[in-house]
């Protein structure tokens, strides 16, 4: 991070000379026993042109905290003052203090990786990153529609995420949803060996979690057996379903969109499959994203080298384009509805063709446009 100016660091020493002034500030030894001071200081960060984003570090965030307090007086204020400041808070964050922080439009994150992410995708791109991107109130009438007839608790399940993707013209494997262990072994002959077996719950957004997914089945004895032992796993239920798909060859990506009120409209991408939990391989950037900002993304994951080495990166960053026009499209025709959508895996082949394999719509009832 840069440092603060001489001038600003001398400001905020004469409010708390124990303070460590230069970026990022440190006024933990002066607070302990004068908390009325924090208000101070982040006036003064704030009323200076040099910071953007004010985090705070608290132990603990409660409604009777006079720190937490502190820190909502100020954010609401400079809310109220049209202030493009944005207010994060990193800690254990108590039931009470959820709704003042909100009410406040604070970012809330109990673990430091996710608020080091998200940093990552406000340092990548210039400020007011949703000043193009507008959302309307309320969804269109096809977007309604479907949003209400695929509805699963706030998920919308992976077969009919698909369909609509393939309704909008992007390239989704071709997969066939049976209702038993036999059909699903009458489909995987038509389909060819080896394949991909899935186990469809309704509300169940992780699939392998619970023993629903097995790959590269090579008989239809083995698509039966699977799907057999899927059905009479715990977590199924009468309304369980199997998807059967082929199994790709290639380099597995993770794309997805997704909106917030602390941070507005991101793009991600990063490496797929079981890959995607490693956060260090993940890229954001702020929607609508153009080829440069793709580019960048796959630079930033050292993918580069790989694409070019196989001669197939501007085809890549065009469907990768494509996609994420799409995604971003969804996101404005749902209102507000759809928060998030996950593609994982993207398979990339050595053509370089995209296929969407598996995808994840999250959805609120919640305005959280920012």
């Amino acid at each position: 991070m840069p440092r603060l100016s001489d001038a600003l660091q001398l400001q905020l020493m004469n409010i708390a000379p124990f303070c460590h002034p230069a970026n990022p500030v440190d006024v933990t030894a002066q607070i302990i026993n004068e908390t009325d001071k924090f208000e101070a200081i982040l006036l003064t960060m704030a009323s200076s042109d040099e910071v953007d984003i004010i985090i705070t570090f608290l132990p603990l965030a409660t409604s009777h905290d006079p720190l937490t307090q502190q820190l909502c007086r100020v954010a609401t204020k400079l809310n109220l003052e049209k202030s493009n400041i944005h207010f994060g808070v990193v800690g254990t964050i108590d039931e009470s203090a959820h709704d003042m922080l909100n009410q406040a439009q604070i970012g809330r994150w109990e673990e430091p990786d996710d608020l080091r992410i998200a940093l990552g995708a406000i340092t990548a791109k210039a400020p007011e990153p949703w000043a193009e991107f507008v959302v309307s109130k309320k969804p269109s009438i096809e977007m309604a529609n479907w949003i209400e007839k695929s509805q699963v608790d706030d998920l919308i399940g992976e077969s009919e995420s698909k369909q609509w993707l393939r309704d909008l013209g992007l390239p989704v494997i071709q997969d066939r949803i049976a209702g038993d262990a036999k059909q699903a072994g009458l489909f995987a002959s038509e389909i060819g060996f080896p394949v991909a077996l899935k186990l469809q719950v309704p509300g169940v957004a992780h699939k392998a979690a619970m023993g629903g997914v097995q790959l590269n089945l090579q008989s239809q004895r083995e698509v039966q057996d699977a799907a057999q032992r899927m059905l009479d796993l715990p977590g199924a239920t009468t309304d369980s379903l199997l998807l059967i798909e082929p199994m790709l060859s290639g380099m597995e990506f993770f794309v997805g969109v997704t909106q917030s009120m602390e941070f507005g409209f991101l793009g991600l991408l990063g490496l797929g499959g079981v890959q995607v939990e490693d956060k260090a391989r993940m890229s954001f950037r702020y929607l609508h994203l153009s080829k440069p900002d793709i580019n960048d993304m796959l630079n930033a994951l050292r993918l580069n080298e790989w694409l070019d080495d196989m001669c197939i990166q501007d085809t890549v960053v065009d469907q990768l384009n494509q996609i994420f026009k799409t995604l971003s499209q969804i996101l404005i025709d749902s209102g507000g509805r759809i928060t998030t959508i996950e593609l994982n895996p993207v398979m990339i082949n050595y053509q370089g063709q995209c296929t969407i394999v598996d995808a994840l719509f999250e959805i609120t009832s919640r305005d959280i446009q920012p």
